[in-house]
């Protein structure tokens, strides 16, 4: 879907992954890039391993917490369709 909305899909993928974005970088994650929908990041505490470790756990945890970035790429979603 994504290949054949191009330009149309960026609303959507803006707001999703701008709110993805803050949920990694808050717990000391570095973003390596964006693959589509999905985020490459990474954790790494050298002298703590166990720490990376647990900081990509929270970063997960809030990612899924920050479901209102879904509802908000659903309702651009629904307003996109409407007319479709």
């Amino acid at each position: 879907m994504t290949h054949e909305l191009e330009k149309d899909i960026l609303p959507v993928l803006k707001t999703y992954l701008g709110e993805m974005n803050r949920g990694v970088t808050r717990h000391g994650g570095d973003i390596d890039k964006f693959l589509g929908e999905g985020i490459f990041a990474y954790f790494h505490d050298n002298e703590e391993p166990n720490m990376s470790a647990n900081a990509a756990f929270d970063a997960a945890v809030e990612m899924r917490k920050l479901s209102e970035a879904l509802e908000v790429a659903g309702g651009i979603w629904e307003d996109f369709f409407q007319d479709k």
